[in-house]
């Protein structure tokens, strides 16, 4: 006969900030005298963690930890069932976790992280999902929103198999070259056709202004440039540049 097989984890790939999600759960489990670790565990496991992704999802949506943390602790109040020093994880909690690896798995993400977490605590059926619900933490705004701080901040490079800090996103964030920055190329274009036509015109006194214009605009971005690498520092630029060259370098055949 075979050996029984192990039964398949949903948790075995999860950011460093995730397992210290289910940690904390596990501790607020035993503080509050419970038998089991719930999705309310979970979700004030989830919202202690400052720098998590979850938490800063919840900040960008106008959502304080502190108004869910108040919500489930409130549920929670008076609810002594018997601790145990390693409390199991409750049958509504496991599913959670699986619907978070199938979250991840949709996101294409090798790794379960807490914006998937909350998505799926979001998604099941009780207290927990009726206080994100009810506080405008909807699986669909936190889901679209963990999607655009990633994707947008980190140029959709994986994060591999921890959760990028405020501190990394932000850094990573300022190498996107400033919004004004990239409307000069199509301005200056335009002032330099103008200024062409003007020429071939015979109107050599618009074609005078316009090269004025153009000088300004070059010297207004070249000054542009200059202050974001001074920001960002010209070490963070370089090492873009050198990845970008990496990732568009073609081998000779």
């Amino acid at each position: 006969m075979d050996d029984p097989q192990p039964a398949p984890d949903p948790f075995r790939r999860a950011t460093d900030r995730a397992r210290a999600a289910a940690f904390a759960a596990a501790r607020h489990a035993i503080s509050l005298g419970h038998r089991q670790t719930t999705p309310e565990h979970l979700l004030l496991g989830i919202i202690s963690a400052d720098e998590s992704i979850a938490v800063m999802v919840l900040a960008a949506l106008g959502i304080p930890p502190s108004a869910l943390r108040e919500r489930i602790e409130a549920g929670l109040a008076g609810r002594q069932d018997g601790a145990t020093k390693h409390p199991p994880k409750s049958d509504d909690y496991t599913e959670v976790l699986w619907r978070a690896r199938r979250r991840a798995d949709q996101f294409g993400s090798e790794y379960v992280s807490t914006d998937h977490l909350l998505v799926a605590l979001g998604e099941g059926e009780g207290a927990v999902r009726d206080a994100l619900v009810a506080l405008g933490a909807t699986p669909d705004r936190v889901a679209a929103e963990a999607w655009r701080m990633l994707r947008r901040y980190t140029h959709g490079r994986p994060w591999p198999g921890h959760e990028p800090s405020a501190d990394q996103l932000v850094g990573a964030r300022r190498l996107v070259v400033p919004r004004e920055w990239r409307a000069y190329p199509t301005r200056i274009a335009e002032v330099r056709g103008d200024k062409e036509a003007a020429i071939e015109a015979g109107d050599f006194e618009r074609a005078a202004l316009l090269r004025e214009t153009e000088k300004r605009l070059l010297v207004e971005r070249a000054e542009l440039a200059r202050a974001w690498i001074a920001e960002v520092g010209p070490v963070l630029v370089v090492s873009e540049l050198d990845r970008l060259y990496a990732e568009t370098d073609v081998p000779d055949a």
